[in-house]
């Protein structure tokens, strides 16, 4: 798809009060990560299937070093506190302090009643969520000259790139 019509058919479909191209350049990356790196056929999954299937510790690109790290999830038993509260070695504050439910599981466990009463909410950190316009389709040629685009008037913008006006590539 060329530059102009990928401008002309977002343009035509902006809502709302103010219009920020920096929201697109968040969604165009979020295509490139969705569609491209993660999920189960992506490039990520894929060079960790290798480095697993190799033993492999690290692999290297022209510019990258990759490596697989372990991760551990810690978690602690609710009936080993509990034990330890009956215990006496720990406060029933102690204990409380520990503890957090998890409320998804609770609202289907509890009457709607009870949950409310005892469910309590506190302001989180706001999140950007950037989503598709309804009815955009963006393949990841798209994504990647949207980047482009950004990327170029960014450095332009800051200086550090100098755009070559009046020059034109050679004709394949």
């Amino acid at each position: 798809m060329a530059d102009d019509k990928l401008e002309t058919r977002n343009s035509k479909l902006e809502t709302g009060p103010r219009s920020d191209v920096r929201v697109d350049r968040i969604g165009f990356v979020g295509e490139l990560v969705k569609n491209y790196i993660e999920g189960p056929k992506g490039v990520k999954a894929q060079v960790k299937s290798q480095m697993s299937a190799d033993g492999s510790g690290t692999v290297e690109g022209q510019y990258f070093v990759g490596r697989l790290d372990p991760s551990t999830e810690r978690e602690i038993p609710v009936g080993s506190l509990l034990r330890l509260y009956e215990e006496k070695a720990i406060t029933r504050a102690q204990l409380c302090e520990m503890l957090t439910a998890k409320v998804a599981v609770a609202a289907e466990v509890l009457d709607q009643t009870t949950f409310r009463r005892i469910c309590r909410s506190s302001p989180g950190t706001p999140r950007l969520v950037v989503e598709r316009k309804g009815g955009v389709q963006i393949e990841l040629k798209d994504a990647l000259v949207g980047l482009h685009r950004a990327i170029v008037a960014d450095a332009v913008g800051s200086g550090t790139v100098q755009r070559a006006e009046g020059r034109r590539r050679p004709a394949a």
